[in-house]
């Protein structure tokens, strides 16, 4: 802010006739003396800078740590979504696709200020909770003040990672189930729990080995096509992302991977093998290469957390869910992302393919079912469902492309015939939510695992649950 002679000791009457110059008078004198009456004004608009500079917030100590805990999740060095980074004060200054987003000493020409004030288009944070008035307001002063970076011997670089204490269980805990998957040619099924991987057959309940020591909950299952390797994904929230490469034969790990700002929650291995791709709580998806666990690439698209993630059957495509309420199409080998299909009214929890590759299945938040066939730029939305009476947490597309299975937070499994959505069965009084559904490689069984720990595994003739089957025989 630019400092002005003071021109009237009277603001109402300034406000009156701006353009007037009311000269300052000298209290009992009738003749105004421009000397004495000058200096004290004249100093003060000496001393004013001073001031301001002693008042305003430090960038290090007041405006960082909002930052951090409002805006690093988009915009850190490694997301930048708007090609804006907020993670050192350099980056700030260098701005984003619209140029600076701070002009120093003037906030209402600030577009930082601007959007998280919400005197400008979109505001900040995006489909998040307004900065609070007293946050505003520090930035606003801090903008207003000359914008100042750290002070020297500050070093400040941002991060989203959140410094969570461990927390030990004093009893045993249940041994949830939150994903699963079936290994190709049906002789066992995976099933993901928390820090640990059971590889059980799928014809009965023997355990063949438990592949333990994951970071946290194994949030996402993947076999490579051949059945040799089993893919662990998940991590610690607010901290990073897993994922562990299992030999499936012997139970050795092959690999560990570390990523992502977050968690994991979805992982798939190319058909080849070669790659595995993961999307994360921190909006990102990213393909390693497996043999050596280099990261080859990261996608950045999403606005949310992506939780679904498929490659498709000749690993031309990798089609990705997420929170943002979007399906997108990528091409694996560029990571250029081809298009975007929006329709849902809101979060995709989950994806499904079609076996020939050419339609993709997604539902979530909005309790509907969505089904699209996938041209080369753009996809055609053939069926839409409002299928549940609450969120839909997985789906599952059969071998044959002929029936597709959801589970829902509304207690029900339901089994729809693919080509037009008609419901075949319904399977209600689930007791805990299910968090891994797949039909097998053949097609006759379908497996649901729940946080509860429990596993069922139903027939697809007549639906029957064979593990409460075998059970009730011995």
């Amino acid at each position: 802010m630019r400092c002005k002679a003071v021109r009237s000791i009277d603001p109402a009457r300034r406000q009156e006739d701006p353009g007037r110059e009311v000269r300052p008078r000298i209290a009992g004198s009738g003749r105004t003396s421009a000397r004495r009456a000058w200096t004290p004004f004249a100093l003060a608009a000496l001393l004013a800078p001073a001031a301001w500079a002693a008042d305003a917030p430090s960038f290090a100590k007041d405006v960082a740590p909002i930052f951090a805990k409002n805006c690093i999740g988009c915009h850190a060095s490694g997301t930048k979504l708007g090609a804006l980074s907020l993670s050192t004060y350099e980056e700030m200054l260098q701005g984003g696709h619209r140029g600076p987003v701070v002009a120093p000493g003037k906030s209402a020409e600030s577009r930082l200020y601007l959007v998280i004030a919400g005197k400008a288009d979109p505001g900040m944070p995006l489909g998040g909770e307004k900065l609070a008035a007293g946050e505003i307001e520090t930035i606003r002063k801090w903008i207003d003040a000359g914008a100042k970076g750290p002070a020297a011997g500050e070093t400040v670089r941002l991060s989203s990672a959140v410094k969570v204490p461990e927390i030990r269980p004093r009893v045993a805990v249940k041994p949830q189930i939150f994903s699963l998957a079936f290994q190709p040619g049906g002789k066992m099924i995976a099933l993901g729990g928390f820090r640990e991987v059971r590889l059980r057959e799928t014809g009965s309940s023997k355990v063949v080995r438990t592949l333990g020591e994951h970071a946290d909950a194994v949030r996402s299952l993947a076999f490579s096509r051949d059945g040799t390797l089993l893919a662990a994904a998940g991590g610690l929230p607010g901290r990073k992302g897993e994922v562990r490469i299992w030999s499936v034969e012997d139970g050795k790990l092959q690999r560990t991977i570390e990523g992502h700002a977050d968690c994991i929650y979805a992982a798939a291995f190319s058909p080849d093998a070669r790659t595995v791709a993961t999307s994360s709580y921190d909006k990102l998806i990213k393909i390693w290469e497996v043999a050596s666990g280099r990261e080859l690439r990261t996608l950045k698209d999403h606005i949310d957390a992506v939780y679904a993630l498929a490659f498709t059957p000749d690993g031309t495509r990798l089609i990705s869910g997420a929170a943002d309420r979007t399906v997108k199409i990528w091409n694996p080998a560029t990571g250029e992302r081809l298009y975007t299909m929006g329709e849902p009214a809101d979060g995709i929890n989950a994806i499904a393919i079609h076996p020939t590759g050419k339609l993709v299945a997604a539902a979530g938040l909005d309790k509907s079912i969505r089904v699209w066939s996938l041209g080369d730029r753009s996809g055609t939305l053939l069926h839409s469902l409002i299928a549940h009476e609450d969120a839909i947490l997985r789906i599952a597309w059969s071998s044959d492309g002929k029936l597709l299975a959801s589970a829902s937070a509304d207690g029900t499994i339901k089994v729809f015939r693919a080509e037009d959505l008609t419901e075949i069965k319904s399977i209600g009084g689930q007791p805990d939510w299910v968090y891994g559904i797949e039909f097998s490689p053949d097609g006759k069984l379908l497996a649901a695992g729940r946080f509860d720990g429990s596993l069922s595994i139903y027939d697809t003739q007549k639906f029957n649950d064979l593990t409460e089957l075998r059970t009730a025989s011995r």
